[in-house]
């Protein structure tokens, strides 16, 4: 014997199936942690897409939506999986075909901005802890592993002109540790890294202009002859502190 669900179902499945399709079209599985409550959804904006009597007939339809949604799971649940894996997929490699072209800038020489460098460090991570690099997924709007000491400001007096570095991000490559971050000098602001050895000692380090990518703030050091003073600030000051 038929629920009142599937009965209600059946005598609207053509005009259904369409909403169904389109639903499962126009709804993101960006938005869902995973396939049933983007199902269930799918399933809601199908409904209302129909526009039914019976079904804008709220207290009519509560007693049998339960049994409506099961109806549709028995019908469409296969299908939508299929679907949403599909959609899974091309998400999957949409991720890791952006890695591979920011692994082409890199090679090329080209600088990758402050949310390109997130996204490396971010594969970097996942592939580290035995991850398949083609089942890495990325989102511009997740936090991946925040680091405490994020946003930590160091400043120095030099020459009479106050210069601020914020901490953004560590990131281990091999035997040196850089240290991501932001300069602001002389109404001006740089990206870059500040790197050092395991020990902790300075290595080097490489800021450039968000005004100006070409403008290098170690030249500008150089050409007011003070980086002997701020690489003794890096090194006595910032390194000591982000290693604790």
């Amino acid at each position: 014997m038929m629920t009142p669900g599937q009965i209600w179902v059946t005598r609207r499945l053509s005009d259904i199936i369409d909403f169904v399709e389109e639903a499962a079209g126009d709804i993101s599985i960006d938005d869902y942690p995973n396939f049933e409550t983007w199902m269930v959804d799918v399933f809601d904006s199908a409904l209302n897409r129909l526009g039914d009597e019976g079904y804008t007939d709220e207290n009519e339809f509560l007693d049998k939506y339960a049994s409506i949604i099961s109806a549709l799971e028995d019908i469409f649940k296969e299908q939508l999986q299929d679907f949403y894996k599909s959609e899974e997929s091309e998400l999957i490699g949409e991720s890791f075909d952006r890695v591979l072209d920011l692994y082409q800038k890199v090679n090329k020489g080209e600088e990758l901005r402050p949310s390109e460098q997130s996204m490396m460090r971010a594969f970097k991570k996942f592939v580290d802890k035995g991850g398949n690099a083609e089942d890495f997924e990325y989102s511009d709007d997740e936090d991946y592993d925040v680091d405490e000491r994020e946003g930590e400001k160091f400043t120095y007096d030099v020459m009479d002109m106050p210069m601020t570095y914020t901490f953004s991000e560590e990131y281990q490559d091999g035997d040196e540790i850089n240290y991501f971050g932001e300069i602001i000098f002389e109404d001006d602001e740089f990206l870059g890294i500040i790197s050092t050895d395991k020990r902790g000692f300075l290595t080097g380090y490489d800021f450039y202009s968000v005004l100006d990518e070409d403008v290098r703030l170690q030249d500008k050091l150089q050409d007011m002859q003070i980086e002997d003073e701020v690489m003794n600030f890096f090194a006595e000051e910032v390194i000591p502190i982000l290693r604790r």
